[in-house]
């Protein structure tokens, strides 16, 4: 079993309580907390001290959490069941803890055993909370720093596996114990049919895969997009074909363990569909990849070859197309994550450079760059267009631009047009005379201490 332990020190994040996260931990409160039981003061009445503990596949919800205004939901897509060697993500959460001083301290042992009850990972004595962030309420549920990210080997028995926990708070001598389980399936399916799936179905199963991914599902939803893709092109000139390509390059990223049944499902089809299996697993850092090529045939193999002179068309430092757009939204479908938004955003900056319709229509000739300028502008209002529809569908988008906006850094420019997506009243300064530093690229470091309401049942479709 492979045993896989990040320590990631988060920002200390309020939560308010959900009985959705973990299963019920045994009441083990200590006498002198039940003797309070009675009091009706929260700030006299004692607490008994709770833990939770959630396995996920979400690979960005610390990052949501950064980002969320209070009382809102992240979304944190449960996982039950795995399949060997996928990546997983255990959350271990407390609530009711005792404060001193503005102080804690909490710590929790951390075993994993497998179906036969044999021992297979654990820690001791690890930090519960953040001991340098002030903490000023307790009631809420805090998202512990640790968080553990664990796979199984092929050769790890199938079945049920415990995860337990045993957290102590300290000021108040109470001890907890709770767990969850997960159930190993086993290595993944080697070899998947296509689906017959349309665009629009293909294009829904993209646009929410952050809020309920379904990793089981990529391999035939893959096929059936090259099934179709040659089609597609041919009927419409300007279909992107490569928006989908960027979803499934960041969507198998993240799910690797998947990539051998891709090479060996997509091996006996035809070249004009199996060659975007290979343009897919040539850029794909995996130290197999050669391998998992070479098994799906020498015109894989030669196709590979002529691609090695090519830039990965997935990594964009500006966006200066539609078709960049495209990918970058891709890329948010696919995670979640905060990176792809915001080098969209970046974008909305061309139309300040950018040359307007209206200043178009009022010269006599076309002067040299009057293209690209015009250009810009048209990338940069398609930036700001996207935006603004997508953060009608998609909450944390808003989340995120709603936090961009607020940063005092950001260009007033930016704030201008993203006033416009927002809906939010905002008028550029008087004096303002062209931004004159871009987006912070810190923001996703900034502080933000929120109160947030957790429900495992949100975003599912």
């Amino acid at each position: 079993m492979k045993k896989i332990f990040i320590g990631l020190l988060l920002f200390s994040v309020i939560l308010t309580l959900s009985p959705a996260y973990g299963q019920k931990a045994p009441e083990n409160a200590t006498p002198a907390a039940k003797k309070n039981t009675s009091v009706k003061d929260p700030q006299t009445q004692a607490k008994k001290f709770k833990a939770f503990i959630q396995t996920s596949l979400s690979y960005s919800f610390s990052e949501q959490l950064a980002y969320i205004p209070p009382n809102e939901i992240p979304v944190l897509p449960v996982v039950s069941k795995v399949y060997a060697t996928q990546l997983f993500d255990v959350y271990v959460f407390f609530q009711d803890f005792t404060i001193k001083n503005e102080t804690t301290n909490v710590t929790f042992d951390v075993k994993v055993t497998g179906p036969d009850g044999s021992h297979f990972f654990g820690r001791k004595k690890l930090e519960g909370l953040v001991q340098s962030q002030k903490i000023n309420v307790s009631f809420h549920v805090h998202l512990s720093p640790n968080i553990f990210r664990i796979s199984f080997n092929p050769n790890d028995p199938k079945g049920t596996y415990r995860i337990a926990i045993k957290a102590t708070d300290h000021l108040s001598g109470q001890t907890i114990n709770t767990f969850t389980r997960i159930k190993l399936l086993g290595g993944p399916p080697m070899f998947y049919k296509a689906v017959n799936f349309t665009p629009r179905e293909i294009g829904e199963y993209m646009c929410y895969y952050y809020r309920d991914p379904k990793p089981e599902r990529l391999v035939p939803v893959f096929l059936g997009f090259c099934k179709i893709c040659t089609d597609l092109r041919d009927e419409y000139p300007d279909f992107n074909h490569m928006a989908l390509m960027a979803f499934f390059y960041k969507a198998f990223s993240m799910n690797k363990f998947l990539l051998p049944a891709l090479a060996n499902s997509a091996k006996d089809l035809p070249f004009s569909e199996k060659q975007h299996a290979v343009f897919l697993m040539h850029w794909m850092d995996t130290p197999y990849r050669a391998r998992l090529i070479a098994a799906m045939g020498p015109d894989a193999m030669q196709y590979d070859r002529t691609l090695e002179i090519c830039h990965n068309p997935f990594i964009i430092k500006q966006a200066r197309s539609s078709v960049q757009l495209d990918i970058l939204w891709s890329l948010f479908f696919a995670s979640g994550e905060f990176e792809p938004v915001f080098k969209i955003l970046e974008t909305m900056e061309l139309m300040e450079t950018g040359l307007k319709p209206e200043e178009l229509k009022r010269m006599k000739g076309i002067a040299p760059g009057t293209k690209s300028r015009i250009r810009d502008w048209i990338v940069g209002h398609a930036a700001e267009w996207s935006l603004k529809v997508n953060c009608r569908r998609h909450r944390l988008l808003r989340y995120f631009c709603e936090a961009v906006f607020s940063d005092p850094e950001t260009p007033p420019f930016i704030k201008y047009r993203l006033s416009k997506v927002l809906g939010i009243k905002y008028s550029l300064p008087k004096k303002y005379n062209g931004s004159k530093h871009k987006l912070n690229v810190n923001i996703r470091k900034a502080n933000f201490n929120k109160m947030l309401k957790l429900d495992r049942e949100d975003g599912k479709k």
